[in-house]
């Protein structure tokens, strides 16, 4: 969807834009390639930086899954209507948007929580040995 609104991303933005480590962007960027919807070129003076560009077949596809997407948030968007205001559902929206701007990318944020969530069941486990003696 990325490459639809901005053809010919690094595989760098767009990694950062779709929030992918580099592994599972690399192997989704293979996937796509393989199936004909994108390829990569070297085009940019620094040899190093990767692009992204949709085929034919890939712009063809926006056609097909574009109104899907926007059905789908807009009955998002109508559900959460119905039981909230437009300012909630707006100032939803936004915090929404600023917790995907914070997390970070791949797998650290699960890394951090899980060592947190660790020492807490160990301070919990240590204080119910306690109890018991």
């Amino acid at each position: 969807r990325q490459l639809w609104l901005e053809d010919g991303l690094s595989m760098v933005v767009l990694r950062d834009r779709a929030q992918l480590d580099a592994t599972s962007a690399s192997w989704l960027a293979d996937q796509l390639e393989k199936a004909g919807l994108i390829e990569r070129r070297r085009n940019d003076p620094d040899r190093r930086v990767v692009r992204i560009w949709l085929t034919p077949a890939g712009r063809t596809l926006s056609e097909d899954l574009g109104p899907r997407i926007e059905h789908w948030e807009g009955s998002l968007r109508e559900t959460l209507s119905a039981h909230h205001s437009r300012s909630d559902v707006d100032a939803f929206e936004s915090v929404l948007q600023t917790v995907i701007g914070q997390l970070p990318e791949g797998d650290d944020l699960w890394v951090e929580m899980s060592a947190d969530w660790d020492t807490s069941l160990d301070r919990l486990k240590l204080y119910l040995e306690s109890q018991e003696h």
